[in-house]
């Protein structure tokens, strides 16, 4: 069988629109590095910056790929949208950014201050949390 856990949070301070994602913002990743059983633990952590206006300004990515490091991999652009009427509610925000050279991310907004963000690579999968800095 599958085994699975999850959690449901409400957003709270929305409607998001653009304006709502502003300033640098620390992040955390945990997952693997490969898909399937061939995959081992990867941890990343970073700091990520956003211009109010559908941007991603800066960032940078230290990574733990089973003791195989990088530091400081730069963050090459990124755009952030609300998310359109259909499978998302309008107000909430959706974000998609990518990473130097192959590590793609998308954010979902549940306060100004907090995402849950997915690592969506081919080559493995990782989740965890975005935090308001300053």
């Amino acid at each position: 069988g599958v085994v699975a856990h999850g959690f449901l949070t409400q957003p709270q301070g929305g409607p998001f629109v653009n304006s709502s994602l502003t300033g640098s913002y620390a992040l955390n990743l945990g997952g693997t590095n490969a898909a399937g059983t061939a995959g081992k633990r990867a941890d990343i952590l970073g700091q990520i910056a956003f211009n109010g206006a559908g941007t991603v300004t800066s960032g940078a990515l230290d990574i733990n790929s089973f003791g195989a490091t990088q530091t400081g991999v730069a963050i090459t652009n990124g755009t952030y949208l609300p998310a359109p009427a259909g499978p998302l509610s309008p107000g909430t925000l959706r974000g998609t950014v990518s990473v130097s050279p192959t590590r793609s991310l998308v954010l979902y907004m549940v306060s100004p201050t907090k995402f849950y963000i997915l690592d969506t690579d081919t080559t493995g999968t990782a989740l965890g949390s975005i935090f308001n800095q300053f």
